[in-house]
């Protein structure tokens, strides 16, 4: 690999890249951009539901701090097992109706997506120390995203300005 000039940087970016891409080409479009949703929809479930299932939960548990904990978690993780049963009928029908081929290319193109995003949150989240250390000077990709950061901050300062979270936070509220 040193012929090519890459480090350990720019191996461990290419692999979450390509690995979310193989991932995502052999489940799908479909299973991939709906377990997503599902995973949203499962945690606004369980914060959702967790008022009304923790009574429940804490006449068998006793503890109320224990009881929240426990109705938070099956109500995610019933949602999960019951939104994995209707994904995989999805993802037959999907297979059945011949569009297999477009859904696993429509699934590599998400998987290398999700591979970009996951790396550009991991570099927006990094220490700007180290992110001058010489793995990261060094690598021929990560300069690419070092680019595109301002752009990303700029963007979710906006997108907080906008939705009036930093007012919520100073507030307390």
């Amino acid at each position: 690999m040193e012929t090519l000039g890459l480090n350990v940087t720019d191996l461990v970016i290419l692999f979450v890249i390509g690995s979310s891409g193989i991932i995502s080409l052999f489940r799908g479009f479909t299973k991939e951009f709906l377990s997503l949703l599902l995973w949203i929809f499962a945690f606004f479930a369980a914060v959702g539901f967790e008022g009304y299932v923790t009574p429940k939960v804490q006449e068998i548990v006793g503890n109320p701090e224990a009881s929240k904990i426990i109705a938070s978690v099956l109500i995610f993780l019933v949602s999960i097992v019951i939104g994995g049963f209707l994904i995989n009928l999805i993802s037959r029908i999907v297979k059945w109706s011949g569009m297999s081929g477009f859904d696993k290319f429509m699934g590599v193109l998400f998987g290398v997506s999700r591979g970009l995003i996951v790396i550009l949150a991991v570099y927006f989240l990094l220490p700007s120390n180290l992110k001058e250390a010489e793995i990261f000077t060094e690598s021929k990709i990560s300069p690419f995203f070092e680019d595109f950061l301002p752009v990303l901050e700029s963007y979710i300062k906006d997108l907080l300005k906008e939705s009036d979270i930093e007012d919520l936070i100073k507030n307390g509220e």
